[in-house]
């Protein structure tokens, strides 16, 4: 089967690749880094030629991005369309459990969507764009919990926790991920079933710690023993706002904002049972994921 992999040098597209190839998949790159851009239709249609598949993953993650609805909504309308004319058999959409918005209870697949951020409904609005080429294009789509990996994000969260910032809020809130090998796994699951085309799923480890117990396996992790330190969301949102002042004045992106506080403290608890009863298994649970994220950040991975 020959696949193209949109957003190919990225944090989950990178691993795909390699796993992809591994299995002696024909795998065509597409990526912004490479000079591709999902808004050139020229471009699309000679990447397209000979394609069997599709796995959608580039996207648009700057929420302040000018360019976030045009990339995240608009390519993926001209991908879609181009991949139509070009009769691709499958097509994987990757999207996030965010368009669920801030969640109540657990949710599942028949959870309705309602994003709050520009990012997360860009992501709502580019998945309608897959749902009505469902019967062209045998979609399938994969909403994930958020992805843990030696990625830039979680150096700088982990890098923080290392420092010792503390745990903001009560921390009771259910905080359910996804190791990102299990993602690229999940992805490659979907592709080589044929019976997974037409479907929504979520992706996360079966069971979640809580945001505490995970701070917690952090600290323990990195050899910051000793009685985790909490304070109340708003000192630890009046502190967000000290370093969106101190990254104004060096020049350098705030770590910690009042949005990442309000996602911080989102409850996050998924059902992924339909996914497991269509055979695929997560390997890691946050914790596990967690250690071997923590070795392979200090290992420069």
């Amino acid at each position: 089967m020959k696949v193209l992999v949109t957003g190919s040098s990225g944090f989950v597209g990178k691993r795909l690749v390699k796993a992809l190839r591994k299995k002696k998949f024909a795998v065509r790159c597409f990526d912004i880094a490479e000079g591709d851009s999902l808004l050139d239709g020229k471009k699309l249609q000679r990447k397209l030629r000979g394609i069997d598949a599709v796995v959608h993953l580039a996207a648009e993650l700057d929420e302040s991005s000018g360019s976030l609805f045009e990339t995240n909504v608009g390519g993926t309308a001209l991908l879609l369309q181009k991949c139509a004319e070009a009769e691709v058999k499958r097509f994987i959409y990757l999207s996030t459990v965010g368009v669920m918005g801030n969640l109540q209870g657990k949710a599942n697949e028949l959870t309705g969507k309602n994003p709050v951020t520009r990012y997360e409904k860009s992501k709502a609005e580019a998945g309608e764009l897959v749902e009505q080429f469902q019967g062209k294009l045998n979609a399938t789509i994969l909403r994930s919990a958020l992805v843990l990996g030696p990625n830039r994000y979680w150096m700088g969260i982990l890098g923080l926790v290392g420092k010792g910032f503390p745990l903001i809020g009560p921390g009771k809130n259910r905080f359910q991920l996804v190791y990102v090998q299990d993602l690229v796994n999940a992805i490659v699951f979907c592709l080589e079933n044929e019976h997974t085309a037409g479907e929504l799923f979520i992706v996360a480890e079966e069971e979640g710690a809580t945001l505490a117990e995970f701070y917690s396996k952090a600290v323990e992790l990195l050899g910051k023993g000793g009685k985790v330190k909490r304070i109340p969301v708003w000192l630890g949102i009046l502190l967000s706002y000290l370093y969106i002042i101190v990254g104004f004045v060096s020049g350098k992106k705030a770590l910690v904002t009042p949005a990442h506080i309000e996602r911080l403290l989102r409850e996050r608890n998924y059902n992924v049972s339909k996914l497991l009863e269509f055979g695929w298994k997560p390997e890691f649970n946050s914790f596990q994921g967690l250690e071997k994220t923590i070795k392979q950040l200090k290992k420069g991975k």
